[in-house]
C-alpha cells in the first residue's frame, strides 16, 4: 500500500499489505496521518492477473 500526500510528498510511505484472513481487510491506526486529503495506491495480483485499487482518503 502507498500513501500519497499531494500536498506535501515528503509524508509519502508504503505499507505492505497483509490481509487478515478470508476476509482481505487489514485495520490501520490513522493516528499518525496528518489531517487532509491522501491517496492509496494498492496494488496486487490475483491468479495472473495484476491489479491495482486508487482511493482519496480525507483525514480529520
Amino acid at each position: 500500500m502507498h500513501f500519497f500526500r499531494p500536498s506535501d510528498q515528503k509524508l509519502d510511505f508504503k505499507l505492505p499489505f497483509t490481509p487478515a484472513g478470508d476476509s482481505a481487510q487489514q485495520l490501520l491506526s490513522t493516528s499518525k496521518l496528518q489531517p487532509g486529503l491522501w491517496r492509496l495506491r494498492l496494488d496486487f495480483t490475483a491468479g495472473d492477473q495484476q491489479y491495482f485499487l486508487e482511493k482519496e482518503l480525507t483525514i480529520e
